[in-house]
This record gives C-alpha cells, sequence and structure tokens, in this order.
C-alpha cells in the first residue's frame, strides 16, 4: 500500500473511532495511546477477518456450502430425497441438513431461518407475503393396500368400503376432511387446526408404508412415491375415485435476501424432478387412454368393417 493511501486509511479509521492513533512530528508518526492498544488488537483482528472472508468464501462455492431444506409428508419422498442424493453425489463437500416436517410447520421454519428452503405443501404458505412460493406439479393420491389384503382383489370400491380399516397417514389439511368423515374413516379433527387426524397417524412415508405393508391398515399417496412396491407387488391400488385427494406442493422460501449458489443448486434439482414427474404421468395418462380405446373397440366389434 502507498504511503498516501495508508495515510488516508488511518485517517478513515481514526474518524470511525473518534480518537487520535498517531501523533504526527516532523520526526515522524508515533502511536498514541489509542494506537498502542489497536496495534496490540490487530493480529486478531486480521485473522478474525480472514476467517470471515473465508467462511463467505465457503457459503458462496458449492464445493464446501452449507445447505437446510424441510421437506413435507409426500415432498420428502418425491422431491427431496431424490434432489439431495443428485447433490451430494455432484457436490460431496456440500454440507447438507434435512428436516422432515409436517406442511405446516414447513412454511414456520423457513421464516424463521431454521432452514433455507422447504417443499412442501403451498396453502399456508401462499397466505404469507413475507415467502416466495414456487408451485410444483399437482398430484392426485392413490388408496392402497398390502398385497393379500381383504381388498386388494375388488375391481371397484367406495371410499365408505375402507371404513372398517384403520387409516395410516400423516395429518390431512380441513379441505380434505370432510371427503373422510362422509365416508366413515376412523380419525378425528384436530379443535385447533381443523386437520384430520387418521387412526393411524405417522410422521413419514416410509413409515405409513412399513404399516400398510404389515398389517390390515390403508393409506394414500400419489404413485411417484409408491411406484416401487407398486412394481414389486407388495402393495395394491384399490379402484376407488378420489379426484379430491390431491397434494399441492411446492417450493418455499424467503421473498427478500439473494439465494446462495446451494439454494440455486437444490432448486435447479427439484424443478428437474418435478419435470420428470410431469413426463411420467402423461405417459401414463398416454396408456390407460390406449387400453381405454382398445376395449372400446373390442366391445364395439372388433374395428372398422373392411
Amino acid at each position: 500500500m502507498s504511503q498516501p493511501a495508508l495515510s488516508k486509511s488511518i485517517r478513515v479509521l481514526e474518524t470511525a473511532l473518534g480518537v487520535r492513533l498517531f501523533e504526527r512530528g516532523k520526526s515522524g508518526a508515533s502511536p498514541t495511546v489509542f494506537g498502542h492498544l489497536v496495534l496490540s488488537r490487530s493480529g486478531a483482528l486480521l485473522q478474525s477477518l480472514d476467517a470471515l472472508v473465508a467462511e463467505i468464501d465457503r457459503v458462496n462455492n458449492l464445493a464446501g456450502g452449507a445447505l437446510s431444506v424441510g421437506a413435507g409428508f409426500f415432498p420428502y419422498d418425491a422431491f427431496v430425497v431424490p434432489a439431495i442424493e443428485r447433490l451430494a453425489g455432484a457436490y460431496p463437500g456440500l454440507h447438507l441438513r434435512v428436516v422432515e416436517a409436517d406442511w405446516r410447520s414447513v412454511a414456520d421454519l423457513v421464516l424463521s431461518g431454521a432452514i433455507d428452503i422447504g417443499v412442501a405443501g403451498v396453502a399456508r404458505a401462499h397466505r404469507n407475503p413475507a415467502l416466495a412460493v414456487e408451485p410444483l406439479t399437482v398430484q392426485t393420491a392413490r388408496f392402497f393396500v398390502r398385497h393379500g389384503h381383504p381388498l386388494s382383489g375388488a375391481t371397484k370400491l367406495t371410499l365408505k368400503e375402507l371404513a372398517p380399516y384403520p387409516f395410516a397417514m400423516g395429518y390431512i389439511p380441513p379441505l380434505l376432511a370432510p371427503h373422510l368423515q362422509r365416508a366413515g374413516i376412523k380419525g378425528r379433527i384436530d379443535p385447533a387446526t381443523g386437520d384430520f387426524i387418521p387412526a393411524v397417524a405417522v410422521d413419514s412415508v416410509g413409515l405409513m408404508k412399513s404399516v400398510v405393508m404389515r398389517t390390515n391398515a390403508f393409506g394414500a399417496a400419489p404413485d411417484v412415491v409408491i411406484s416401487s412396491e407398486l412394481a414389486a407387488g407388495k402393495v395394491v391400488a384399490l379402484p376407488i375415485e378420489a379426484p379430491w385427494a390431491v397434494a399441492e406442493p411446492g417450493v418455499i422460501r424467503l421473498r427478500e435476501g439473494q439465494m446462495t449458489p446451494a439454494q440455486k443448486a437444490f432448486l435447479a434439482e427439484v424443478r428437474a424432478i418435478d419435470r420428470e414427474i410431469t413426463e411420467r404421468m402423461a405417459r401414463k395418462a398416454l396408456r390407460v387412454s390406449r387400453r381405454a380405446a382398445k376395449s372400446t373397440t373390442k366391445a364395439g366389434g372388433g374395428g372398422p368393417p373392411r
């Protein structure tokens, strides 16, 4: 640093502290009592500054940054787990923390700063202007039971026919509760929130699937969450029409503030997974449509006349 620049920096520091740090005379500058105090602390101050710069660089660098994510009941398995797996594989030095919570709590955790970003049901978050919400693909849940369950071979069912069996699930939003109550599904209403609390209340999809596969309980989940169990024949989707049983997930974050590279990378992975889910849903809908068309053709006499 040049002499003029050093002198200017000292004057700025003296102005900020409100004291004179050096006595200036014909023979040069000598430190005052305040100058000696600053000099005695300068080594520690420089070390702290270096540590601060290193910490900022770490947070701003995907190779060694940090990210904390909150996930709701279905989004934990559908979006967060695969996104975290991809990030951990691409950036092994990234410090990751995942919190699984109910759909109400995720928004509160984001607001309090306990987590950086959340993926959960967005009904609560939409009402808070401090939160930015990015909706993800709406998914319809299907009721399912274990292979060999008394209802597993049914070709047509109504929701009321599930009433004799326990329902394993997380807390269900008030908007969906009336459908379950009218069908006589076992559970109760939380007087504080209006949520429907099923007979077997569980905190995770993994626990729900475990209960269903070991008992006569039934569960409900979007296909993406139970696809491997369906493919392996461990569970059976029941033929119940329930278009109202939808999950409306979204990404929740603070509206103000700059996103870190880790947050941006996580959001990019969640968006990619959402596109993959949408494409799988479209392919499935096309297969169902083609099967229905074939059935109609056979029922009508085998196709157009020759």
